[in-house]
């Protein structure tokens, strides 16, 4: 559902008041219209909207035809019907000086939708699919925090468990709950939905005070929701001697506490929020004078207020659905809508308030960072690498992973991707964080572009991209921009950014495709895989056709059952070579290929420890080629059953492994066995398999294992630390720690004189060799010995050597210096990888690897394996580096570049845009 709305507004100006009657005109645009309503009338509605709800009741749709009457009536009709055929929502802004008019529940006015006489349509306005009802003050005091500041947190606050011996708010006399509050127990799990989703959420705390509520408030936010007690004039906190002493925050201080904060939504389930005060109050005559209304006028962008009394079911569910629906869609007014859908006996009760200045909906909000990755959260894929279906090499081997952030961030062109992914990830949220994080300083916001027509100012950045998701699902091809944004999730900016950018370069498309991959082979022959291949490259091509200069982005999931018991890997990668064959190059000249990428990797299928999922085991056995050694794979799937604990895995793989051994040949001495042994099923189960077989007593399968997992770093390290004698799981016995700063004894050292040429070539034995270094704490006491020197690459032995020389300790400022210095002598792009994977220089910065403001290879290695930060991204959009500018896109005077500039673009597109060659080769 598209979450753009356009206004529909309509101004309610007092003429006169009487006894129980206000009169009124209605202004909209090229249209005035006098009406009256009686006050009695409304409060009874409300009173009994629950009980006499029905579309043929007269006294709501009495008050329908006086909001919308006459002329005014048919021209929001025809707005509506406009709205039905893909075009933007429509937003009935209601705007007003007057307390009593705006005290009036507009919202459960039943209004004609279409049709006439017997075949009249009905419906009450907060109903209406694709309309959102609006309050709207007239008079704005404080300033609204900029629409492209950065993303903020979730605030959940509460103030439930109160106690009022005063009656000094008229809350009931109670012992404090030693369980808590119910409500809040539900917000909670609210929040924990959120944390789910990767947002920063900041739990609720009950009762909260006043002091700790500007704590929660003291960094950046976006959404602040309140749940507890309400009145008039402000919300009801605990005082500074506990829950027994309530005290309230009046509107006025709390509007300031959230502009402060940068609070765009702030949702106040509380009694009486949304109620204005009597007239005769002194507050009430400067104009609008409820909490929420106070809230916009003081500078909170959007506000949620409640109508009166409301319950604390109806008060947890509404924050719920409200807040989840926000950070699924980012729109206000769709997450509103939502929840009203979700609580029909409640959904009338919330009024929406918003600025005047305020158009745009969308809310950003802050992704938890994750604990083994700074930067944004999982922007990184890993190639997919060519070849048949028997060759090991078709695993995306660990040249390093590529980062989506500099692979797709830094491209400011209309790229063309595909990428393999995860069931249920945000790519389109990732990309969003992206734009609005390390490429805010280069890059510039539509609205702040010039407009068509416009000459554009030299030094003007390039447009920051607004990024859309479309789903492949059976209907027609869009074949105009207008059918397109209809297609889209959400479409907030859409004609900004087009207005700006008529060709697309201001937006960027993800086409989520879902396929099945039990039999790939089958399915991209004639099944239903090859079909959802074909819609999904169709309404990319359509995109490209009506946007040549977007951005595009094909995202390959498992669908169905597949993507409950997790992805085959490598079902999955053949699909997305599918994919890219079927995606056309971008259309810019250059004939750059779609790229293949893949965030689906071992252990992903249930990439956490502690989700226990089906077996897999049997689906990438049918690959192998003894059928006795697919059986055993077979068998063993189905009597493991549910995955158990650290210990019983361990035997569990011992017993599968000696079964193995005991066959005649062995497959433990087969790559191909191996390799789908280490691919499938849950990463613990493939952590035993692992490490069982580091420990082999036969030299034939224990070499062979550890070529195999050398091919991955993770597999590498794990075989490696079993190797070595470490407790990597439940029961294994340890030796003696090792000293600080050293990697333990092996308790079977590799030898390299013993590694089978057959299965260690040069290409192995330095993955192996790169995996010893990265035991420990400093690879400068991990080096291997002289005896490999020898079997490695140049480059590699010319790491050894400087370790060797190094400055003890890996974190000293002469071993910083020394780090920079090796790292900037290297003169190969390739060199410049292989000393960054054997961390060295791990912590210089990618500035640091800049000579003359232009990065060195080793920058541009350090770039591509790095989260990207502001600070490189301005290094790159600075002078004098015309040239490095040129070649990621952020050029501000858009000319093509010469000869000059190509030659040097070459090698660094050829970095950034192509997946790096795999390391590992056939086995």
């Amino acid at each position: 559902m598209p979450g753009e709305y356009r206004d529909f507004t309509i101004r309610l100006e007092k003429t006169r008041s009487g006894t129980n009657r206000i009169g009124f005109d209605i202004c909209a645009p090229g249209v005035r219209e006098p009406a009256s309503v009686s006050v009695d009338v409304a409060r009874q509605v409300a009173r009994e909207f629950v009980q006499r709800a029905s579309k043929d009741d007269g006294l709501a749709f009495d008050m329908g035809n006086k909001l919308l009457p006459g002329a005014v009536g048919e021209l929001f009709r025809r707005t509506l019907a406009d709205s039905a055929t893909g075009r933007p929502g429509v937003r009935l802004c209601i705007e007003t000086d007057s307390p009593e008019l705006a005290a009036v529940p507009w919202e459960i006015s039943c209004v004609r939708t279409g049709g006439r006489g017997i075949a009249e349509e009905r419906e009450y306005l907060f109903l209406i699919p694709r309309v959102s009802v609006v309050r709207r003050p007239l008079v704005q005091v404080g300033k609204a925090p900029p629409t492209d500041q950065p993303a903020g947190a979730v605030v959940l606050s509460t103030a439930l468990d109160l106690s009022d011996p005063d009656a000094a708010f008229g809350l009931p006399v109670r012992d404090a709950n030693p369980l808590g509050h119910g409500s809040v127990g539900k917000l909670r799990d609210a929040g924990r939905r959120l944390v789910d989703l990767g947002l920063e959420v900041i739990p609720p705390k009950d009762p909260v005070s006043c002091a700790e509520l500007r704590n929660e408030l003291g960094s950046p936010t976006s959404v602040f929701c309140f749940g507890g007690h309400g009145t008039p004039e402000g919300i009801v906190l605990a005082g500074p001697e506990g829950r027994a002493a309530p005290m309230l925050m009046p509107a006025e201080e709390l509007a300031e506490l959230l502009r402060g904060a940068g609070v765009r939504v702030a949702v106040l389930i509380a009694c009486h929020t949304a109620t204005e005060l009597t007239a005769g109050s002194s507050a009430a005559n400067e104009g609008w004078a409820s909490v929420a209304a106070t809230l916009v006028r003081g500078g909170v962008p959007w506000v949620i207020g409640m109508r009166g009394m409301v319950a604390e079911n109806t008060a947890a569910e509404l924050t719920r659905e409200f807040v989840h629906g926000l950070a699924v869609d980012g729109s206000v007014d769709n997450a509103l809508a939502r929840a009203r859908r979700r609580l029909p006996s409640g959904g009338w009760l919330p009024v929406l308030y918003n600025a005047s200045q305020e158009r745009e909906t969308e809310v950003l909000l802050r992704r938890r960072p994750s604990d083994q990755e700074a930067g944004p959260r999982a922007l990184r894929a890993f190639p997919v690498v060519p070849g048949g279906s028997g060759d090991v090499r078709r695993l995306p081997c660990d040249n390093g992973p590529c980062r989506l952030d500099v692979l797709w961030g830094l491209d400011r062109g209309p790229f063309r991707g595909v990428l393999a992914d995860r069931s249920g990830a945000d790519l389109v949220g990732e990309l969003k964080e992206l734009e609005e994080g390390a490429l805010r300083s280069v890059t510039q916001r539509s609205e702040d572009r010039p407009a068509l027509g416009q000459e554009a100012n030299a030094d003007s950045l390039l447009p920051r991209r607004g990024w859309y998701e479309v789903r492949c699902e059976d209907v027609e091809t869009p074949r105009s921009l207008e059918a397109l944004r209809a297609r889209v999730t959400h479409s907030h900016g859409w004609t900004t950014r087009l207005a700006r950018d008529p060709g697309g370069s201001a937006m960027g498309f993800v086409v989520r495709c879902a396929v099945p991959i039990h039999d790939p082979d089958a399915e991209l022959r004639n099944g239903a895989a090859a079909g959802h291949l074909r819609r999904a490259a169709e309404l990319a091509g359509a995109i490209g056709s009506l946007l040549p200069d977007a951005a595009l982005i094909l995202q390959i999931t498992a669908q169905g059952e597949e993507a409950l018991r997790g992805n085959d890997e490598k079902a999955l990668l053949k699909v997305a070579e599918a994919a890219g064959r079927l995606l056309p190059p971008r259309d810019d000249g250059s004939g750059i290929a779609p790229t293949v990428l893949t965030r689906v990797r071992w252990g992903d299928a249930a990439c956490q420890d502690h989700t226990e999922s089906e077996p897999q085991a049997g689906r990438a056995a049918q690959d192998s080629a003894d059928p006795e050694a697919s059986e055993l794979l077979l068998g063993y799937g189905r009597e493991q059953g549910r995955r158990s604990a650290a210990d019983q895995r361990l035997e569990e793989a011992r017993r599968l492994l000696e079964k193995a051994a005991a066959m005649s040949p062995s497959p433990l001495n087969d790559p191909q066995f191996l390799a789908d042994l280490f691919r499938t099923d849950t990463r613990p189960a493939v952590v035993a398999r692992l490490s069982v077989l580091a420990r082999w007593e036969d030299d034939e399968a224990l070499y062979a294992s550890l070529a195999v997992a050398a091919t991955r770093e993770e597999h590498l390290a794990v075989w490696l630390e079993a190797a070595e004698g470490r407790p990597t799981l439940a029961g294994e016995p340890a030796g003696p720690p090792p000293p600080a700063g050293e990697p333990a004894k092996s308790i079977r050292p590799i030898d390299p004189g013993r590694l089978p040429p057959a299965l260690f070539p040069e290409p192995v034995v330095t993955c192996v060799a790169l995996g010893l270094l990265r035991r420990g704490d400093d690879p400068a006491r991990a080096v291997p010995s002289p005896d490999w020197d020898g079997l490695v690459r140049p480059d590699l032995r010319e790491v050894f050597a400087y370790l060797r020389s190094a400055p003890e300790g890996p974190d000293t400022e002469a071993r910083r210096r020394a780090d920079r210095e090796f790292l900037l002598g290297l003169d190969t792009y390739a060199a410049a990888v292989t000393a960054l994977r054997s961390r060295v220089g791990r912590t210089v910065t990618i500035a640091e690897l800049a000579i003359g403001g232009r990065l060195s290879p080793a920058g541009w290695a350090a770039l591509t394996s790095r989260p990207l930060d502001t600070e490189s991204v301005r290094l790159l959009s600075e002078e004098p580096a015309d040239w490095m500018r040129r070649a990621v896109g952020f050029h501000r005077v858009r000319s093509e570049p010469d000869g000059h500039i190509l030659r040097f673009a070459e090698g660094l597109r050829r970095a950034l845009l192509t997946p790096h060659p795999p390391l590992a080769p056939t086995i």
